[in-house]
């Protein structure tokens, strides 16, 4: 997974896009499958399949997301003059059209920097 391009192209999102929430929920642990010509996905250590959450369209979603991958974190993310902006634990500014794909940027940034600790 190159952290970088997925960081670019959430930055340049303009619409929420169901591809980038598959790259993200993969990142974080979800698993794909195929079954009978049909695409399973499954959160990390579950059996039972589930729909990928819309990551990059709702705040709520990827708040959800940041509170697991970084529980106890310390985040903000704000909208104005037609852009999100979000930070969580002193990741770079994440500045992106959707503020949901500012705060994806921010969680992709922290397993990048968990990726190049290890």
């Amino acid at each position: 997974m190159d952290y970088d391009d997925l960081i670019k192209r959430l930055s340049e999102a303009t619409k929420p896009d169901r591809g980038l929430d598959s790259e993200v929920a993969r990142l974080v642990g979800f698993r794909r499958t195929s079954h009978n010509g049909q695409i399973l996905w499954f959160r990390e250590g579950s059996q039972e399949p589930v729909r990928i959450p819309n990551f990059t369209e709702s705040i709520d979603r990827a708040r959800e997301l940041a509170a697991r991958v970084q529980p106890d974190h310390v985040a903000g993310v704000t909208w104005e003059n037609g852009k999100g902006s979000a930070r969580i634990d002193g990741t770079p500014y994440c500045e992106a059209v959707l503020p949901a794909a500012a705060l994806c940027m921010a969680i992709v940034h922290i397993l990048k920097r968990r990726s190049e600790a290890t």
